[in-house]
């Protein structure tokens, strides 16, 4: 698959629109009004240094809904310029999930020490659990 034909699916991917909507694209029109100003100054920097360091910011899907995205480029030569663009949707939603169980398991251990219950189980033989001294060994 040429160069230009993945770049343009993997975007049509991210924001479910055909060619010709990626090809009419322009960053402004799918970029919070709010990053427009950290936009200006990437593209800034772009112009004087001819790359543009990884990092993260929002695009607009076609709903309206806020995609995570990593972005990134270098000018490769005057007639080149390479760019990325990477969906991180599921990592975000992973990382939600991931943050949301942290905070169950430092609330159960929270309720554990405050019962004055400290300590760790052990199990024995047969899978079959066992505990000293008032119900949890160390």
């Amino acid at each position: 698959m040429p160069k230009r034909e993945l770049f343009e699916t993997s975007l049509q991917r991210i924001f479910e629109v055909g060619v010709v909507g990626i090809v009419a694209a322009d960053a402004g029109n799918v970029t919070p009004e709010e990053l427009h100003a950290e936009d200006a100054v990437n593209l800034a920097e772009f112009d004087r240094a001819g790359s543009i360091p990884l990092r993260e910011k929002e695009y607009l899907h076609k709903d309206g809904t806020r995609i995570p995205v990593l972005v990134g480029g270098a000018r490769l030569n005057p007639n080149f310029t390479l760019g990325l663009v990477v969906d991180l949707t599921e990592r975000k939603r992973t990382e939600t999930k991931l943050s949301a169980q942290t905070k169950v398991i430092e609330a159960v251990n929270e309720a554990i020490i405050q019962s004055g219950r400290i300590g760790a189980w052990s199990f024995g033989t047969a899978g079959r659990k066992r505990s000293s001294g008032g119900g949890l060994t160390k």
